[in-house]
């Protein structure tokens, strides 16, 4: 067998107050049909039972430590990745579960592909466990065969943390923006593909169960970082970078439009054309940060953001 099909992998996971789902997640990495892992259990702060269930697993491939603060889950990953031992690093949530051959899958694929990083399809459990969706889905995928990457990657996100499988000097390189407040796997992977190659294991190997964000949390999150994207000097050409800047304003359209004016019976006609148009709309926005504050639309959404809230 090739040495590096049996290379070290760690598995880093970030965890607070997951005292109820902790567990399965940390019990499908050690499911895995790769055997050669570690774990690496990054506690931010946890309130709950969460270390006393940890202190109980019995696997000397588990290793556990607390930060003394809440810092969030990018600093708990960039922290996990410097104490861990192996060539290669894939990233778990607290809360999602790997499929059984997910590791043994991905490593074959990036090696076959000389690649730096590899990632593969997740699925997406609604919390009724009713429904689910697949990605990237046939469409996003053709789209990257065809146009490339980074082009595809700046018109929409479709990799998740949970997806991950790279190589470890690769990441030291460029870590997790721990500054941003949201959207910092996005980030990382289009810094991360314009130098280094990127291979896609067409398999659903992770599945993943998220709880419905809270808007009033995470709109403001959502405009401090698309004002410090907006900033970022990216090695890349402006027209990519437009097309991030316009999909991140998408997200923060389609949070206001589902979630306030539906729950809020606020579906007065005009003021959802304006929303409809918004999202639709898909020309240049702007070459910089100063031209996005001082646009109608960007003054237009904040304007919709604070009435609604109210």
């Amino acid at each position: 067998m090739n040495k590096e099909y049996n290379s070290l992998i760690s598995v880093i996971i970030p965890t607070y107050n997951r005292e109820k789902t902790i567990l399965k997640s940390i019990n499908s990495v050690l499911g895995q049909t790769y055997k050669n892992i570690e774990i690496i259990i990054v506690d931010d702060g946890s309130s709950d039972n969460t270390e006393n269930i940890i202190e109980n697993i019995n696997d000397e491939r588990v290793k556990y430590y607390k930060l003394n603060g809440n810092y969030g889950a990018c600093y708990a990953r960039n922290y996990g990745v410097k104490k861990c031992s192996g060539d290669y690093i894939a990233f778990q949530d607290s809360d999602d579960e790997f499929l059984s051959d997910k590791l043994s899958f991905q490593i074959k694929n990036l090696i076959k592909n000389d690649s730096d990083l590899d990632f593969c399809k997740f699925t997406i459990n609604s919390l009724d466990n009713k429904e689910s969706v697949i990605l990237p889905n046939e469409d996003t995928i053709e789209s990257f065969k065809k146009n490339g990457f980074l082009l595809t990657l700046s018109n929409g996100n479709f990799i998740s943390t949970q997806s991950i499988l790279m190589k470890k000097n690769v990441f030291l390189k460029l870590k997790f923006d721990e500054k941003l407040p949201r959207l910092q796997d996005y980030d990382f992977i289009l810094r991360l593909s314009v130098d280094y190659k990127i291979s896609f294991s067409n398999k659903a190997l992770v599945n993943l169960y998220r709880q419905k964000d809270s808007i009033s949390n995470n709109t403001d999150k959502l405009l401090e970082t698309l004002k410090q994207i907006s900033l970022k000097k990216y090695k890349f050409d402006t027209s990519i970078k437009y097309n991030i800047i316009s999909f991140i304003l998408n997200i923060y359209s389609n949070e206001i439009y589902k979630d306030k004016l539906y729950e809020a019976n606020l579906e007065n006609d005009k003021l959802v054309n304006i929303i409809n148009n918004l999202k639709n709309e898909n020309k240049v926005l702007t070459k910089n940060y100063e031209d996005i504050i001082n646009s109608k639309r960007w003054k237009l959404l904040n304007k919709m953001c604070h009435i609604l809230k109210k």
